[in-house]
């Protein structure tokens, strides 16, 4: 019997985090979801520094970028 694996983790940059928290007026679902479109429990760990799946994390910087949020994809 195999073990699954797990999912490759990772976490965003501070300035990243900081030029996201600068979009948002509340930190309700609903406004997190239409911003960035990622759950609230996603949003708790991204804001304390903590990793997410590296799926999720790609998608979001890449979304960022496409939205004028960052200037790239660079995770610094």
């Amino acid at each position: 019997m195999t073990t699954p694996s797990r999912p490759k983790m990772a976490r965003l940059a501070p300035s990243i985090v900081n030029r996201m928290e600068a979009c948002v007026r509340t930190q309700k679902p609903d406004e997190v979801m239409a911003r960035f479109g990622i759950s609230t429990n996603s949003w708790v760990k991204i804001r304390s520094g903590e990793p997410v799946r590296e799926s999720l994390a790609t998608r979001l910087v890449e979304r960022l970028v496409r939205e004028g949020i960052i200037e790239h994809a660079d995770n610094r």
